[in-house]
């Protein structure tokens, strides 16, 4: 299964969320909405509107940005674990 990132070109938090799947080593396939009006007209179909960061699995559909955010999340929370003990 392909996995797709949709981007915009000077979007801090597509490049945080490329950073992040490149650092975890997910393979992705990056879709550029302004050089690629195919990837933007697939992305409208799927959303209804066309926004970016985007994480295309199958029929799983995640803001880009909210990977990062829930990694972040998961980072602080075990920062604020380490100073319980």
């Amino acid at each position: 299964m392909k996995l797709i990132l949709y981007t915009i070109d000077g979007c801090i938090k597509c490049h945080r969320a490329k950073k992040y799947l490149t650092k975890k080593d997910i393979p992705f396939i990056e879709k550029n909405l302004l050089l690629d009006k195919e990837a933007a007209s697939q992305l409208k179909e799927l959303l209804g509107e066309i926004v970016a960061p985007v994480f295309v699995s199958g029929a799983s559909i995640i803001n880009g940005f909210e990977i990062y955010n829930s990694e972040r999340e998961k980072m602080d929370q075990d920062e604020s674990n380490q100073f319980k003990r």
